[in-house]
């Protein structure tokens, strides 16, 4: 007996299984009376059957419902820019940043896309005869604005109240390239708004609509690296481009390098001096790791700042005594969530926030420092803020240096 192939067993077996089926469902079924419960007319109603068929309305959001909109403008892969409910942009995600947005209910909860970039629109106005008038395309200075979310393209339209004089109609269109099958371009980099302004008056005006964007470019390393922002203007055939670069400045060069001086921390065992608010940091500072808390490492002494103490609905601040800037840099470990004015520690003069860092959604402390030449001989605080209940609450080993 010859063997059989793997590939004729395979045919053989598909052919008897067909036979099997088409036999099986050549014979007729028997039909009993009074056991078919379905009728055939089921008196459904006309106007429900239409609806069924009839194209659907789309939603437009206004209001409260603004608050909470984001949409992905940003080119699939590309980093997360959101377009929010009034037509400003948000989230800024295109930084290249470990951003970790958290687990379960904290990852997917409502909140109002952050703007952490300032930018925006705006619109002038000169009706004959009447002074310039100004607005900015945002909720602030057109309330009635309203939403139309249809991915890929969402539409604003910023509405006026029936007794607003203002003689504009406007809507904003944006969009990132969105090609089915084509990977690459739906990848692009790229967001598009595009602006329509109509004349509602019965009169000529002058308009004209303008926009400003902040150069982010390594503002990362704001208050690590002396730099300088360089906002260039590129012309070329049917384009204009605004080139926003930063280059480095050096540092100062000191007069002389000394040891590293530790002029604050916490290994007696005590917060010392320091000025407590809240309850995340309980009586004394930490050895580690908390109850129920995730494990703390990278700590180099035996004693540090952990505002998990209560769990991670706790919150306040901590400010250090008062001291003279004397060195270039401050050095420090900190580690935990990464909530830039909410979860954080700030370097303060005149009470007002000149340094700043967070940490990186992580539990490992890691050094991070701040270039301080030009605030020599100030007089400065400290201070450690957790305003936020987050499941990676903050941790610093000030250490400063």
């Amino acid at each position: 007996m010859s063997s059989l192939s793997r590939r004729d067993f395979l045919a053989a077996s598909a052919g008897t299984l067909a036979l099997s089926l088409i036999d099986s469902t050549s014979r007729a079924a028997e039909v009993k009376a009074g056991t078919h419960h379905i009728p055939e007319d089921k008196n459904l109603s006309k106007d429900w059957l239409d609806e069924l068929f009839a194209k659907g309305k789309p939603k437009v959001y206004k209001g409260d419902e603004l608050a909470t909109i984001g949409m992905p403008i940003g080119g699939i892969c590309a980093g997360q820019l959101y377009l929010r409910g009034d037509g400003t942009l948000g989230e800024w995600d295109i930084f290249n940043h470990d951003h970790f947005t958290g687990y379960g209910d904290n990852c997917y909860r409502t909140y109002t896309p952050p703007a952490p970039v300032q930018q925006g629109f705006g619109v002038w106005v000169k009706p004959r005869g009447a002074d310039a008038q100004f607005r900015a395309l945002d909720k602030k200075d057109f309330p009635k604005v309203e939403f139309l979310g249809e991915y890929p393209i969402g539409t604003v339209r910023y509405a006026r109240a029936a007794d607003d004089p203002f003689p504009l109609d406007i809507t904003l269109e944006a969009s990132s390239p969105f090609m089915p099958l084509d990977a690459r371009a739906s990848g692009t980099p790229g967001t598009i708004l595009r602006f329509t302004v109509k004349n509602a008056s019965k009169q000529a005006i002058e308009a004209g609509l303008g926009g400003w964007l902040q150069n982010a470019v390594a503002s990362g390393s704001a208050g690590r690296l002396r730099g300088e922002c360089i906002n260039s203007v590129v012309r070329s055939e049917g384009m204009t481009t605004l080139l926003l670069s930063a280059k480095e400045i050096p540092a100062p060069q000191p007069d002389k390098i000394g040891e590293p001086e530790v002029f604050a921390d916490f290994e007696d065992g005590t917060y010392g001096k320091w000025t407590k608010t809240g309850d995340c940091f309980g009586d004394k500072p930490a050895m580690g790791t908390l109850p129920n808390q995730q494990e703390v490492t990278g700590f180099g002494g035996k004693y540090l700042v952990n505002t998990f103490v209560g769990g991670d609905k706790s919150t306040g601040t901590l400010s250090s005594p008062e001291f003279t800037i004397k060195r270039p840099y401050i050095y420090f470990k900190i580690g935990g969530g990464n909530h830039p004015g909410k979860e954080c520690i700030n370097l303060n003069v005149n009470d007002k926030v000149v340094r700043t860092a967070t940490g990186k959604n992580l539990e490992k402390l890691e050094w991070d420092y701040w270039e301080v030449s030009d605030l020599k001989d100030k007089k400065a605080v400290l201070e450690i803020v957790d305003q936020i209940c987050d499941s990676n609450p903050l941790r610093i080993e000030p250490r400063p240096r």
